[in-house]
């Protein structure tokens, strides 16, 4: 409804919405993805030593699922 109201808006400005690469960033996304190397260090691959194992949660015809924990964040997963 709003993305309506903006089209139909004709006080709308729509040159806010074009960038200009001179002027300073502000926007940390952005300015971390134009100072970071392209070459940056290669990351290793996630392997199913990087999660504990908690518990269970299924079993089917097509394998077994389990809830998982990924050691370094603490982040959950299911896991097949």
């Amino acid at each position: 409804e709003k993305f309506l109201q903006l089209c139909n808006d004709e006080k709308a400005d729509i040159t806010s919405t074009i960038i200009d690469e001179d002027a300073p960033l502000e926007d940390d996304v952005v300015h971390s993805l134009r100072t970071s190397p392209v070459n940056s260090t290669r990351r290793d691959r996630t392997s199913i030593e990087d999660f504990e194992i908690i518990k269970p949660i299924s079993r089917g015809a097509f394998g077994r699922v389990f809830l998982a924990k990924k050691r370094t964040t603490g982040d959950l997963f299911a896991i097949k």
